[in-house]
């Protein structure tokens, strides 16, 4: 049997007062802005146009993951033309945002800088009681594996599928971290690629998930409507 191709769309939310206030959240939550809902639905709109027929649709299960993933949803659904069917949404645990232990809750500015230029600089270095980019890298692990054996699932099942597609809806953190283990640039890729609020990521596998390349990353261009003045590129 021919190896399916297995392409992964990874969104990052909408900017989020955190994101506004240059403050860390981590575990924590806060709520999208007026832009990072302008965001979404942008998004939305522009995804109706290209997106492919979808067979997965992840999210992380932090608030502002499932806010702007219900945003870009509703308008396959409201566009004024043929409805578009998505997969149920299905919460992915694993690709929640990295874990910023005691640093969370806090304006960046505050905090001690040689911790913070650690943390950036150096993929294995924890925020205080938190995790590491690479500690984010090995969860990703899970979540690569969910969506191997559900393509494969899906292949036994429809032997003529030539390639199994995903959604999926994080955080800026993971979502670096996750395209430095899809691709197996390693650690040094988390640490160099920027992601932006709603940057689309497209990647995709010809080997059945063993490794991927990059086909778009960050891709921010359904605001071009909508300038402004400092995209946020990742706060956690």
């Amino acid at each position: 049997m021919d190896e399916l191709n297995i392409q992964i769309i990874l969104i990052r939310h909408g900017e989020t007062e955190y994101n506004r206030e240059g403050r860390i959240q981590g575990t924590l939550d806060s709520p999208l802005t007026e832009r990072g809902r302008l965001e979404s639905s942008t998004l939305g709109v522009s995804m109706r146009d290209w997106l492919p027929p979808v067979h997965q649709w992840l999210v992380s299960p932090q608030g502002r993951a499932r806010e702007s993933s219900r945003l870009i949803r509703d308008h396959f659904a409201n566009g004024g033309q043929a409805v578009r069917v998505l997969p149920a949404e299905e919460l992915e645990e694993s690709a929640r945002e990295i874990n910023c232990g005691d640093y969370e809750g806090k304006i960046t500015e505050t905090l001690d800088q040689s911790i913070i230029q650690k943390v950036r600089e150096l993929a294995d270095f924890p925020y205080p009681q938190g995790e590491s980019l690479v500690d984010v890298m090995n969860r990703g692990k899970f979540v690569l594996a969910r969506v191997i054996e559900s393509s494969q699932r899906a292949h036994n099942a429809r032997p003529d599928l030539n390639e199994y597609r995903v959604v999926l809806v994080s955080h800026g953190n993971f979502i670096r971290a996750f395209g430095a283990l899809l691709t197996r640039l390693g650690p040094e890729f988390a640490l160099r690629a920027f992601q932006s609020n709603t940057g689309v990521n497209r990647l995709v596998s010809r080997d059945g998930g063993r490794g991927f390349k990059i086909l778009t990353w960050n891709d921010t261009s359904h605001m071009n409507q909508h300038p402004t003045e400092a995209a946020n590129l990742g706060t956690a």
